[in-house]
């Protein structure tokens, strides 16, 4: 199994990275939002059973294009961000080949951690000319269960769907 990327330890280019989701309101709109403060590495192994990826976003980023629910969504019943300010991911289980992987790990959130697993796609690769390194694409996609975390919980699924697509568009930069 010929792997995307050689041993060694990758970044997330935070300028070329975008971590999204998207969330159904009364089972009609998609509403979209995107985290913009995270960081990540990537360390890869000899194999992909040997390589892991650990990612932390920051709650308070959340950019949804409504300063108010950008506020009510960081207290208590949404993501309690006061008291639980970061989201992290650490895939360790991730497999594949070619352009087509996947990756699997805990997503923890308000105290909780649940499994979860992204497709991923390889999107390409190009020397980037203003710092002369090659950076690394890839798309990624999976769902979540905002029940699973507690978050909204009061709020009953035809109003705000529980299943939470995450869409991430990811530039890696070898370090």
């Amino acid at each position: 199994m010929t792997q995307p990327l050689a041993p060694g330890s990758y970044v997330l280019d935070q300028t070329h990275t975008q971590i999204g989701f998207v969330v159904t309101h009364l089972g009609i709109t998609p509403i979209r939002g995107m985290f913009t403060d995270f960081s990540g590495r990537m360390v890869v192994g000899e194999t992909p059973q040997a390589s892991g990826l650990d990612v932390t976003v920051a709650l308070a980023s959340l950019q949804s294009s409504h300063p108010g629910r950008e506020q009510h969504v960081q207290g208590e019943d949404f993501f309690d961000s006061a008291n639980y300010p970061n989201m992290t991911f650490a895939a360790s289980d991730i497999s594949g080949s070619g352009a087509a992987w996947t990756m699997s790990g805990p997503l923890s959130l308000k105290g909780a951690s649940v499994p979860i697993t992204l497709d991923v796609t390889l999107t390409g690769r190009q020397i980037f000319p203003m710092d002369n390194k090659e950076h690394i694409g890839f798309v990624a996609s999976g769902i979540v269960s905002r029940s699973a975390f507690g978050v909204a919980s009061q709020i009953p699924a035809f109003l705000l769907s529980d299943d939470i697509q995450l869409d991430l568009s990811v530039q890696l930069i070898a370090e």
